[in-house]
Parts: structure tokens; C-alpha cells; sequence
């Protein structure tokens, strides 16, 4: 957690700011936006696309959405294996713009059957 808090804090810090505006960060689900927001505490707050109690794996990406997406400075989402409405428009997006924590380095995932797979091992 501590890692991927590290993370979202450098990925903001890299973005160039004009001196008053706010970054525009979008994030996938709610419990993304809360950490996000954590890392945003006093300079802005992200905007989540999915609202709380709605289905991450079967949503499908609205028009207003995508344009969201398209014109945040910075996405953070879990990854196509949460969501996967989301994999076309994080792909339209200019390296660095995107952040998938599940790709990140060290994340281990559970499959349901007590195994583990490394997500963001090479």
C-alpha cells in the first residue's frame, strides 16, 4: 500500500501544474478515488467514473466517460483485469498518463483457489 501510495504521489508530482490549477485525475472505482484522494488531500480531488455500488466488470464506457479519460492529465485504475470498459481509453493515453496499479511491481493477486500470480512481474 505504502508502495503504491509512493507511486500515485510521484506520478502527480510529474505533472507539469500552471501556478493554481489542480491536476485533472481520473480514477476507475470508488475505492481508487479514495486513495487517490488521500494523495490529493489540499490540491484538488480525482473524478471517479463509477459510482459507488455499480459493476466494475460489466460497465461499459459512456461517451462523457471516455471524454473524462481523454482529458485527464493522469488516470489511475486498477487494469483491465478489474475493468476491463476501460482498456481502450487508458490506451489511447500518452505513456506516463496512465497508472495500473495491478501492473505495478510486486503486486501479488489471489485467484480465488489460494494461488498466487505476480501481476507486475516481468
Amino acid at each position: 500500500m505504502t508502495r503504491t501510495l509512493l507511486l500515485a504521489s510521484a506520478a502527480l508530482a510529474g505533472l507539469s501544474l500552471a501556478a493554481e490549477a489542480a491536476p485533472r485525475v481520473v480514477t476507475d472505482l470508488p475505492p481508487v478515488g479514495a486513495l487517490v484522494a488521500q494523495v490529493m488531500r489540499g490540491v484538488g480531488a480525482p473524478e471517479v467514473l463509477l459510482t459507488a455500488g455499480g459493476d466494475g466488470h460489466h460497465h461499459q464506457l459512456r461517451p462523457s466517460e471516455a471524454r473524462q479519460v481523454a482529458n485527464a492529465d493522469l488516470l489511475v485504475w486498477l487494469g483491465p483485469q478489474m475493468t476491463p470498459w476501460l482498456d481502450a481509453a487508458a490506451g489511447s493515453l500518452a505513456p506516463g498518463q496512465g497508472l495500473a496499479l495491478l501492473a505495478q511491481p510486486g503486486t501479488h493477486l489471489h485467484d480465488g483457489h489460494g494461488h498466487h500470480h505476480d501481476e507486475g512481474e516481468a
